[in-house]
């Protein structure tokens, strides 16, 4: 059995789905967004004004760096958490989650990869740098394609070219079918089946 198996893939793509289907199989379950998610929920309301001076001495337009602000205000004065399943909600925090990755990746990068269980799913790998590191620990990379599916932000757009032009998806699986089907083309991955894969011709 493949004992690393990371999903990427545009958001709605069937990720958390295909992730769920490898947790029945005995994988247990980690992102480097939940890293986030967590580190975002840990920081002190105050650490803002420094992560705001990042976002702007790093280029970051004004509706962007508005956006996070926006995203930040609600965590930490409106209670909302950053791991909140709303899909409502979740938009309104994701530049903040996007960026705060950004600012502090070697932290995340650091947590992730010091936790790893021996048998697991990385649900939601979106950078090259961490596919390589993911590729060194032995695990593969599978990119999840739901036809019609395309990216929601610029930066979700660029870090999926980024992973596509460092030559690290081993798997493309597509997501042409039903949660059933695709549950079975995932386990097919994780039995060691590598290429393309159409969920659409199993079940």
């Amino acid at each position: 059995m493949t004992k690393l198996i990371a999903l990427t893939g545009y958001s709605r793509s069937g990720k958390d789905t295909a992730a769920d289907a490898l947790v029945d199989l005995g994988y247990s379950r980690c992102a480097f967004g939940d890293i986030i998610k967590a580190m975002v929920n840990e920081a002190p309301i105050e650490e803002f004004s420094v992560f705001r001076d990042w976002l702007e001495s790093s280029g970051r337009d004004r509706k962007r760096i508005a956006d996070i602000a926006h995203g930040w205000c609600l965590v930490k004065l409106c209670g909302v958490s950053p791991f909140t399943q709303n899909d409502e909600v979740k938009p309104l925090l994701r530049a903040l989650l996007e960026d705060y990755g950004i600012w502090r990746y070697d932290e995340v990068t650091r947590r992730f990869f010091s936790t790893l269980p021996e048998l697991c799913v990385n649900s939601r790998l979106c950078r090259a740098a961490e596919g390589h590191l993911w590729r060194q620990k032995g695990g593969i990379l599978v990119e999840i394609v739901r036809p019609g599916n395309t990216a929601h932000t610029p930066v979700e757009a660029g870090w999926m070219q980024e992973l596509t032009d460092a030559g690290l998806i081993d798997v493309i699986l597509y997501n042409d079918s039903t949660p059933e089907n695709l549950g079975l083309a995932i386990k097919q991955v994780a039995s060691g089946t590598t290429g393309i894969i159409r969920a659409s011709r199993l079940g």
